[in-house]
């Protein structure tokens, strides 16, 4: 619902301009927000909105976005000193997360074994069950530099599908096939839904910048938006 099923639904009303759908969507992604708290989804449906009427009127969407976000981290830097609350949740927890657990990927796995894909389900289960590990990445990586052994430090494909499988080289290999991907990504774009399918994916930028590449493409549900855009075109 967070990054599929309640986008869709946005993005629909957004072109068809149905604020109904819009409205349904939106606080079906809210609704998802309340029971698991977790952030990118408050972030999600205003990302999109925002793209959508930049489009509409005309506007360079990488330079605005980049202006937008620089007005946003200064203001958010100067109110830092005056509320604890914003260094410590949006700051930190919600943009300066990502580079942090990076660089604890980079850290556990220099002294720890590589996992070559194992734990990926399917290469795991080709492989003879070979995961060196008894519980999941982003607990194992957690247990390290916390006392809670519920902390789950999930992390971005570049250290979770890269760094964890075959440390630098294993970077080099996902970026490939990450890339690889949005060549895919891109042979589905027509002149009808070039809008549709740029918003929607928007969340999968979102998501895929805090699991796993493979676990966007399967739990996030993209796998199945392809499969949706190559029905469609194969029906005209």
């Amino acid at each position: 619902m967070t990054y599929l099923l309640g986008p869709f639904i946005i993005v629909k009303g957004l072109v068809r301009k149905n604020k109904y759908w819009v409205l349904f969507g939106f606080f079906s992604v809210i609704f998802i927000y309340g029971i698991n708290a977790n952030k990118i989804s408050l972030f999600i449906p205003m990302f999109m909105i925002l793209i959508f009427y930049l489009k509409k009127w005309g506007k360079d969407i990488l330079t605005s976005c980049t202006f937008l976000f620089s007005i946003l981290i200064t203001s958010l830097f100067w109110l830092s000193d005056y509320i604890s609350t914003i260094a410590s949740v949006v700051l930190m927890r919600t943009f300066g997360i990502a580079g942090l657990l990076t660089y604890q990927y980079n850290e556990f796995f220099s002294s720890n074994a590589k996992t070559f894909f194992t734990q990926i389900n399917i290469i795991n289960f080709l492989s003879g069950n070979s995961y060196p590990y008894p519980r999941a990445l982003g607990y194992m990586v957690g247990a390290d530099y916390s006392t809670n052994e519920n902390y789950n430090a999930n992390a971005n494909f570049i250290a979770t599908d890269g760094i964890a499988s075959l440390g630098a080289v294993g970077i080099i290999i996902i970026s490939i096939i990450v890339g690889l991907y949005f060549a895919f990504v891109r042979s589905q774009v027509t002149m009808k839904n070039q809008l549709i399918v740029g918003l929607m994916y928007v969340p999968f930028c979102f998501i895929v910048l805090n699991v796993s590449f493979f676990t966007s493409l399967l739990s996030g549900g993209f796998c199945f938006l392809n499969m949706y855009f190559f029905l469609k075109e194969a029906n005209g």
